[in-house]
């Protein structure tokens, strides 16, 4: 997200979500990250077609400069997933899947826009595998009294062997609370 805020604005966007925030509140974002620490472009020039097509005004930032801003809008940055190398294989998908339905997006947006949009990806999966540009997501937490923001102290949860997916029957918006057990509409209370 913050790709689109301007470096500029940085002290301004998260001094806005901090003012959102409730003690205690966290926030995830996620957004798109210089290569450079001086927040400069790295490889061939490219810039010029993603302001004029793509993203007019935006502007990335490092990772580093991302944080600096968290911690002086008064919000505990507690975890940065790095998300780089998952980047250039997802966004060869969405080209592929682009493609694939190449008539309903010319359809709905036209062909000059659906070239950029197969362009611009294409070039972006190159930028992230080569290392010029990051993504991440960072979690923050606005201190309650003043105090360390709790945090997991590892990831395992992230790993752990997923639920079996419930699957969406329709009637979910039909349960109902009956002396404390759920059922639903059809069920005699």
């Amino acid at each position: 997200m913050y790709e689109h805020v301007g470096i500029a604005n940085l002290p301004l966007y998260f001094r806005a979500i901090a003012r959102l925030l409730k003690p205690g509140g966290v926030v995830l974002n996620h957004g798109i990250s210089a290569g450079d620490r001086d927040d400069q472009s790295r490889g061939p020039p490219g810039g010029e077609f993603i302001d004029r097509f793509v993203f007019p005004g935006g502007e990335v930032p490092h990772i580093s400069r991302v944080l600096y801003e968290i911690a002086g809008a008064g919000l505990e940055a507690v975890d940065w997933e790095h998300l780089r190398p998952h980047y250039p294989p997802t966004l060869l998908r969405w080209v592929a899947q682009l493609e694939a339905q190449r008539e309903a997006a010319i359809a709905a947006a036209g062909a000059e826009r659906y070239r950029v949009w197969r362009m611009y990806m294409v070039g972006m999966a190159h930028a992230f595998d080569r290392g010029w540009l990051s993504v991440g997501q960072v979690i923050a937490i606005k201190p309650v009294a003043n105090t360390p923001a709790r945090r997991r102290q590892t990831r395992d949860y992230q790993y752990r062997q997923p639920r079996p997916q419930h699957q969406y029957s329709g009637r979910e918006h039909e349960v109902r609370r009956c002396s404390g057990q759920s059922r639903t509409r059809d069920e005699v209370c």
